[in-house]
């Protein structure tokens, strides 16, 4: 039999219920303590896990290159950012392209091209396509250096965020 109760409850001690069922919503990350060391805490199996990965190059000429950076390990996720740049810049007609693909195919509307216009040590922001991920896929950084008549950057660094849901 359950009793009701409108209003506020105040409640001096300890609460030991027999089970709880909490609305949707209403437990919040606030509301969610940082256990003591050595101590417990929620499982990471129900946790969103946020991974970055990076990519750099040595400060010496950018190189053409295809890097797997990441596989989707949990049932799903969401690709959140992806960035590129480079410590001394493009000269002339030389470009670099970063693409971040799943599958072989890119999740950017268009790759980050860095050239002479880019600025050293600045990175540039893509937009991101599509953000779904699901178990399984794989995921490259693709690096294309073009001299052109001109002198590739140095020193390339590219850094893709990712959420996985929990597993």
């Amino acid at each position: 039999m359950a009793n009701l109760t409108q209003g506020d409850l105040v409640l001096t001690g300890t609460l030991i219920p027999g089970g709880l069922l909490a609305p949707a919503g209403c437990i919040s990350a606030s509301n969610i303590g940082s256990p003591a060391a050595g101590q417990p805490g929620v499982a990471s199996s129900k946790l969103n896990h946020r991974q970055h990965r990076v990519y750099a190059q040595a400060n010496a000429t950018i190189v053409t290159a295809t890097i797997p950076v990441w596989l989707t390990y949990g049932t799903a996720g969401t690709v959140l950012s992806f960035k590129a740049g480079s410590i001394v810049a493009c000269i002339g007609a030389a470009t670099v392209t970063v693409d971040l693909q799943k599958n072989g195919s890119s999740v950017l509307t268009a790759p980050i091209t860095l050239n002479s216009s880019s600025v050293a040590r600045v990175a540039q922001t893509a937009t991101i396509s599509t953000p779904a991920t699901a178990a399984g896929d794989w995921f490259d950084m693709v690096v294309a250096a073009t001299a052109g008549g001109g002198t590739i950057g140095t020193g390339l660094y590219a850094e893709a965020i990712l959420d996985e849901n929990p597993s």
